[in-house]
């Protein structure tokens, strides 16, 4: 699902992924339901942790 984006993405692709804005984006990345860090003002987030966010909705729908 996730393998034509690089290892770091940025908040644009997250919203991509997600279907979501960014302000629904940003509001994930500063309160840390996804995890990521910023580089200077820009938000950096790899992709492993958004595959665990995914993967932590997923479990939780099929429970």
């Amino acid at each position: 699902m996730l393998e034509k984006y690089e290892t770091i993405m940025v908040p644009e692709e997250i919203c991509e992924v997600l279907r979501i804005g960014s302000n629904e984006c940003y509001k994930m990345l500063k309160d840390g339901i996804i995890k990521g860090y910023k580089v200077g003002k820009t938000w950096r987030i790899p992709k492993a942790n958004l595959e665990c966010y995914i993967n932590s909705k997923l479990v939780s729908f099929n429970t």
